[in-house]
């Protein structure tokens, strides 16, 4: 596996995060989510590129305080970052364009963690319109026309799940 500075030496694959944030309710997690900004009614786990020189955790904490006014340190508990990653090729029915030197598609880490904050989200409105809470088949049915990533949400909720 290379390493994020890798990947960003490379070219190839941009280096992303994936937040998969929790909180229980009835004994059953529930996941946030976020309406982008940038699609209409486009729901999906909070995620973000991370930049160079950063390190998985800073590129996770900045995305989330940039795009929710989340404080990684003292909002969320728990915390589970997975440093092997999934490379997935941008094809043209992917419903993002390739940023800058990225010529492949992105790399894709996964960071779980239980949230505990006060839910006074901000946020930013050029990011993100909504959040939602959602039951794990409810973050399964977002991720439907996205098969590419769904087997992926799919076991990072089961490993949730186990906890």
């Amino acid at each position: 596996m290379k390493t994020i500075d890798q990947l960003h030496q490379d070219g190839k694959y941009r280096p992303t995060v994936i937040s998969l944030l929790y909180h229980y309710k009835l004994d059953q997690p529930y996941f946030l989510l976020v309406n982008s900004a940038k699609s209409e009614d486009q729901w999906h786990l909070p995620q973000g590129g991370i930049k160079r020189p950063e390190t998985l955790e800073e590129g996770l904490a900045r995305e989330l305080n940039k795009e929710l006014g989340i404080n990684l340190r003292s909002d969320v508990f728990d915390l589970v970052v997975n440093r092997k990653y999934i490379k997935l090729k941008a094809t043209e029915n992917t419903p993002y364009r390739l940023r800058g030197q990225f010529t492949k598609g992105k790399a894709y880490f996964f960071a779980s963690g239980r949230y505990i904050g006060e839910g006074n989200f901000q946020l930013k409105p050029d990011e993100v319109k909504a959040y939602r809470w959602a039951t794990a088949d409810e973050v399964t049915q977002a991720y439907l026309s996205r098969p590419d990533k769904l087997e992926l949400i799919k076991t990072e909720i089961k490993k949730v799940k186990k906890r």
